[in-house]
């Protein structure tokens, strides 16, 4: 039958999601091991988690150092080696880190996975950080640093996280010049064998999993018997809201953050919360981008978003203008955080933004891998897929009543820190 494409698909509202089952298992050492397995598909993605992200050490690019370089070679295999090994697998691997975690990430073929395990367990527990290595990556890193300091936009969201956390603040992590002359070969070494190397990990795999891949990971990583441990993160500290602004001359325009610590996934109340900072400026048909790019033409973009950690959050807006634009884009920007904490919202518009999301989170669903991505952030933060059915709960009760309520208790302007950087303020 010829699809009618003039007429409109019939709309209906979502009331639950099918989740596919993750199945977990515990290797003999105590490795947790989660998959998802699809028998349609020849081709497997592995995550290793580590306990090993930025708020592990008071200087944040050591973490970042270690997850990189930890590819550059081995006591046994050169940086070369390693990389024409994979790929004469067809092998992809790519290391990221973050403020909790170091996560090595492995795409590869199930029937080459016996070829290439070994290698990952060369890279896990053998990695040597080679001193040219070392300086390459700090040389590199500086250059990075110092072009991005000509960026209003990296100044001012590197201030604004001091801000939101004290100073010495495992959560602190943003970058000062002086971190570069830190970075020693023994540090990373230390880094390394105090998080990563001999040490526990939670393993991801998702594509088409069997118990043949599974007896080969744990054959691969039997040896590995030790923990990290993991850092105390002060949750309880006084935040004060304040002004500053950091001046770039000659910068054609200004950079702005605004916001505040607030709630993470854990609290009842961030389904809520998350309808909130999308209504506010979480899409491109928000009250920040409607008001600012659409009808004034201050900004070619705005936006507000919710950094979360594992024991900690912040909200934000941020945005980059011309200074010129700066007094009446600030005053718009109060007066809807007003406007949404004393009016209440249309049923349309928080229609609209509801349909936004729930396409969205189906969205995050698509595939056994997006599937996969989606649990392992949740269970990496004390969560599990019923988090998504209170997200779904939200979209589908939350009132307006109950959004103005949101913005009175967690979004209030005054109780926010401004950071701006430019020529003018």
């Amino acid at each position: 039958m010829k699809l009618n494409r003039t007429i409109q698909p019939t709309a209906r509202l979502i009331d639950k999601i099918k989740f596919k089952k993750v199945e977990n298992l515990s290797f003999q050492n105590g490795i947790e091991c989660f998959y998802l397995s699809s028998n349609e598909q020849n081709a497997l993605k592995l995550d290793f988690v580590f306990d090993a992200g930025y708020c592990y050490h008071q200087n944040s690019i050591i973490p970042s150092a270690v997850s990189q370089l930890m590819l550059e070679g081995t006591n046994t295999k050169s940086s070369k080696e390693i990389n024409e090994l994979l790929e004469l697998q067809g092998a992809y691997v790519d290391t990221s880190a973050n403020t909790d975690h170091i996560v090595l990430s492995v795409y590869c073929l199930k029937q080459q996975l016996t070829y290439i395990l070994p290698i990952i367990n060369d890279i896990v527990s053998q990695a040597d950080f080679k001193q040219v290595e070392v300086d390459s990556f700090t040389a590199i890193q500086r250059r990075k640093f110092l072009v991005n300091q000509e960026k209003v936009s990296f100044l001012a969201k590197n201030k604004f996280i001091e801000h939101i956390y004290p100073k010495g603040h495992l959560y602190d992590h943003a970058i000062r010049e002086s971190d570069f002359e830190l970075i020693k070969r023994e540090d990373l070494i230390k880094f390394y064998d105090q998080t990563i190397r001999n040490k526990k990990f939670r393993l991801y795999i998702s594509g088409g999993v069997s118990q043949v891949e599974l007896k080969l990971l744990q054959k691969n990583f039997q040896k590995i018997d030790y923990q990290a441990v993991p850092p105390k993160i002060v949750t309880d500290f006084s935040f004060k809201p304040k002004k500053e602004h950091l001046l770039k001359v000659d910068a054609n325009q200004v950079a702005i953050r605004i916001g505040c610590p607030t709630i993470n996934r854990q609290h009842a109340d961030f389904p809520k919360l998350t309808i909130a900072n999308t209504l506010l400026g979480g899409y491109f048909g928000s009250r920040l981008m409607t008001n600012l790019r659409e009808d004034k033409g201050y900004t070619y973009g705005i936006g507000s978003g919710i950094a979360t950690q594992k024991q900690g959050a912040y909200f934000y807006v941020s945005t980059e203008l011309g200074w010129q634009y700066i007094k009446p884009a600030m005053k718009e920007i109060e007066n809807e955080f007003h406007r949404l904490s004393t009016e209440l919202v249309a049923d349309k518009e928080l229609e609209l933004v509801k349909n936004y999301m729930r396409g969205m989170l189906l969205r995050n669903f698509d595939g056994t891998m997006a599937t996969m991505d989606r649990f392992r952030f949740l269970n990496e933060n004390g969560l599990d897929f019923s988090y998504y059915k209170l997200l779904l709960k939200a979209l589908n009760e939350t009132n307006s009543i109950e959004i103005m309520s949101i913005f009175q208790q967690y979004l209030t302007f005054q109780n926010m820190s401004i950071v701006s950087s430019g020529e003018k303020f």
